[in-house]
């Protein structure tokens, strides 16, 4: 993690970095709540470790179903550079397959975007873009 953090900006993106971090963090709290442990080698990465941690994710982290999908593929790209050098012999991901769920979105009112830019501008009082937002939203 370390090394990532350190070409943060030079080969990875800073977002990448953070995805990493995120990925690490919810692992820890999965093997804390599940396993009652803090670590785990990597051959005991199974597909039922897989099905836990998607359990964990829905249950105790009450993620929805996307969000769910997205934490696995984050933890399958990790799971996938560490079969790349070695380090991971068999793939826990072998068979599964992730699909995402359509989402209707509903489009904001006129409240809920003046709210919004409220609460833009008294978090980013610099930025440009709320001269063209204000005019957007009068």
């Amino acid at each position: 993690m370390k090394n990532r953090k350190k070409l943060s900006r030079i080969d990875i993106a800073p977002a990448t970095v953070v995805r990493y971090e995120t990925c690490r963090k919810l692992i820890i709290q999965f093997l804390q709540c599940t396993y009652h442990r803090e670590d785990i080698y990597l051959d005991e990465m199974s597909r039922q470790f897989i099905e836990d941690y998607e359990f964990f994710l829905k249950t105790e982290r009450k993620c929805s179903h996307n969000t769910t999908i997205q934490y696995l593929k984050n933890l399958k790209k990790i799971t996938r550079i560490a079969m790349t050098k070695g380090w991971l012999k068999t793939d826990p991901y072998l068979g599964i397959q992730f699909h995402k769920e359509q989402v209707e979105r509903d489009f904001l009112d006129k409240s809920e975007l003046k709210k919004n830019c409220l609460i833009s501008r008294s978090t980013f009082p610099d930025c440009r873009r709320y001269g063209t937002f204000s005019r957007f939203v009068a």
